[in-house]
């Protein structure tokens, strides 16, 4: 089978745009790895890794909003932050759930206690806000400085139109003062209610406002028995209406400051909700450890599959440059060699020597070519070889007739 250079330089082209193919496919091969693996870090660990940062913020954000409901004075604003923390507990449960539905079922064990300790600190902040949308501190504070003033006021105006009567008895002039006295007791009382915090102080603060209570009316009773007596019983009518008006205010005060809500709502903030949060965000800084590991794990791949096609690239194409210039070489030394021995056959020739046989070897076009040299001088030596004989039965002829030539003379 003949080997042309043609048959040669064609091999060699395909081989090398064989590998260039190669180099290509497999870039094209690497970029559409590559570009799924990032569709992939960005469908898992990286969306993953958000949704922790995100858990941590939301408990952040819960403990804003429970702070704020224990400042904020108004009923109306502490219970929207009460409305605004339920939606966002709600939405704290989907993005959980968001992000489990991405995790492996195998791996879901790590994520309970983070749902555990979420539901405590939305337990927590749940009883706080409870506590806190009561206002019971400012709805005291407010009542203390606006209703109980003027109805004090009032009961002190009726006293002193009693206590200025001439006729008064000095038994009603006596009642009259602790009246006065109680009353002071009482209020003093009431501002302690609302600003004591501890409940024993609290309930010894309770015991003594309705001991004074108890007492102030029982002096009321007496002083309607001296009134009806001693001609003053309107007076006296005056001021029970006036005391019963102002103790209603002081109960509705008392009962705020007792109920402590505010302290209590507190003591929630301080206590079982900071704890719970204090376990989410260790919590948190776990699964964030484990998807940064995750994260490492795909860029780790990524970087080991680069690094591979790289290789092979880097391979594959040093390959092709060395297989052009070796089969470069090997058909640049067939024609050179070949048409070396042509030229010195030639040259040989053209001196004179026919002695020189030409080496065939190969089935290519330079071997034709050496071979029809070959020809050229096995024949050009025949045709010599026939003049040489024709030359010489020539001269033995023209010897013969010189020799008949002599004798006949």
């Amino acid at each position: 089978m003949r080997f042309t250079i043609k048959a040669k330089l064609g091999v060699a082209f395909a081989l090398v745009l064989l590998m260039l193919g190669g180099i290509g496919t497999l870039a094209i091969t690497s970029l559409s790895s590559s570009n799924d693996r990032m569709q992939a870090f960005a469908a898992r660990p990286f969306s993953q890794i958000q949704r922790v940062l995100r858990f941590e913020s939301m408990s952040f954000d819960a403990a804003r909003m429970f702070a704020r409901s224990l400042l904020e004075p108004t009923n109306a604003s502490r219970e929207k932050l009460f409305a605004d923390f339920k939606a966002h507990d709600a939405k704290f449960q989907g993005l959980l759930k968001d992000y489990t539905d991405l995790v492996p079922v195998e791996e879901r064990a790590r994520i309970q206690p983070l749902r555990d300790n979420w539901t405590k600190l939305s337990e927590a902040v749940t009883k706080g806000m409870e506590f806190a949308v009561l206002n019971g501190n400012n709805t005291a504070a407010n009542l203390s400085t606006t209703e109980l003033p003027a109805t004090f006021a009032d009961v002190t105006t009726r006293l002193s139109d009693l206590k200025n009567r001439a006729d008064l008895s000095v038994e009603g002039r006596s009642l009259l003062e602790g009246l006065e006295v109680k009353g002071y007791q009482m209020r003093g009382d009431l501002y302690r209610a609302v600003v004591i915090t501890d409940e024993a102080a609290l309930a010894k603060t309770a015991t003594a406002f309705g001991d004074l209570r108890s007492a102030l009316y029982r002096d009321l009773v007496k002083l309607a028995e001296l009134g009806a007596t001693g001609g003053f019983s309107d007076g006296v009518g005056s001021l029970t209406t006036a005391v019963r008006q102002w103790t209603a205010v002081a109960d509705k005060i008392f009962a705020l400051g007792v109920a402590n809500t505010d302290a209590k709502a507190l003591r929630t903030y301080v206590g079982p909700f900071t704890d719970a949060r204090k376990a989410v965000v260790e919590e948190v800084a776990k699964l964030r450890s484990y998807e940064e590991q995750v994260a490492q794990t795909f860029v780790h791949d990524t970087q080991g599959a680069y690094e591979s096609t790289r290789t092979i690239t880097i391979t594959v194409a040093v390959s092709a440059v060395l297989l052009g210039i070796a089969m470069a070489s090997w058909i640049a030394i067939t024609i050179s060699r070949g048409l070396s021995k042509a030229v010195a056959s030639a040259q040989s020739v053209a001196a004179g020597d026919l002695t020189k046989d030409v080496a065939v070897t190969g089935r290519d076009e330079i071997s034709d070519l050496l071979s029809a040299i070959q020809a050229m001088t096995v024949k050009l030596r025949g045709v010599v070889t026939e003049a040489l004989m024709a030359a010489s039965n020539v001269s033995s002829g023209s010897q013969e007739l010189s020799a008949s030539a002599e004798q006949l003379s």
